[in-house]
């Protein structure tokens, strides 16, 4: 499940999906809107609610909608494999065009917000057949209950993206605010997070946010971010956070160059 596309009003967004077996794959990729009925999309000339598959062993195939539509449409995608098949893996990276200029590409459908603002938001979908009650939680960066706790009401195959102060029961948010926040359900559900900012020329970037499951066995092994970027212009920011309720964790930041030599870097 892609838990968010959007198409049309400036919108497309690309569906990648890599066979990464010594078999071929078949299925078909299916778009619903947020109330979880079928959404009608064009890639390439047809215009339907799916599209069929056939990956090639250790091969990819891109779907791409046209956002020929003057209005946007939001909503989730499943992927389904054949009876008895495996489904592939994938990734759905939507864009945002001004004026015939990328301007943002990553995930997620957004309202407008003040210039420079940085805004977080996330798209959640429901993997159920029934209605599904999202809750959502926010704590400080201590680890302490902020005591804002809002609600989402998710049709069945639906599929929300929303902006935090938009939600119920968080409108209290003061801003700035940096904490946690948890997303849970007592349904199956698909989550993404994001930053958005729009900027001087109010083109809206974007950038995504992995969720954790926190139900996830913790690991005591090194990890690792394969790349990061410092001055020219360039800044990096680690967000580390424990992802299980009740766990400490303690440990060190070491830098390395692309040579291979430790790399001095200031933090604040």
């Amino acid at each position: 499940m892609f838990p968010h596309f959007a198409d049309g009003g400036g919108w497309t967004t690309q569906i990648v999906l890599v066979n990464p077996t010594d078999s071929a794959m078949i299925g078909s990729v299916q778009f619903r809107d947020q109330a979880g009925q079928a959404a009608m999309v064009s890639i390439g000339s047809p215009v339907r609610e799916f599209f069929e598959y056939t990956i090639a062993a250790g091969s990819s195939q891109k779907l791409q909608t046209s956002g020929s539509s003057a209005s946007a449409l939001a909503g989730s995608v499943p992927v389904v494999p054949a009876a008895n098949g495996f489904a592939p893996s994938g990734v759905a990276i939507f864009s945002f065009q001004n004026a015939g200029t990328t301007v943002a590409e990553a995930s997620g459908n957004f309202a407008q917000g003040a210039v420079g603002s940085i805004q977080t938001g996330f798209a959640v979908s429901n993997l159920s057949g029934s209605v599904a009650t999202v809750t959502v939680e926010l704590s400080t960066l201590n680890g302490s209950s902020t005591g804002l706790v809002g609600t989402l009401t998710i049709p069945a195959n639906g599929q929300s993206a929303i902006f935090l102060n938009q939600i119920s029961g968080l409108g209290a948010l003061a801003i700035p605010f940096q904490g946690v926040l948890r997303v849970s359900s007592a349904a199956s559900i698909s989550v993404v997070a994001l930053r958005g900012r729009y900027n001087e020329r109010r083109d809206f970037l974007i950038t995504t946010l992995p969720p954790v499951n926190e139900t996830a066995p913790a690991s005591s092994s090194a990890l690792y971010f394969p790349h990061i970027a410092d001055s020219g212009g360039y800044t990096t920011q680690f967000i580390l956070f424990s992802g299980r309720a009740g766990q400490a964790s303690s440990g060190g930041l070491t830098f390395f160059r692309q040579s291979g030599s430790y790399w001095t870097l200031s933090l604040r």
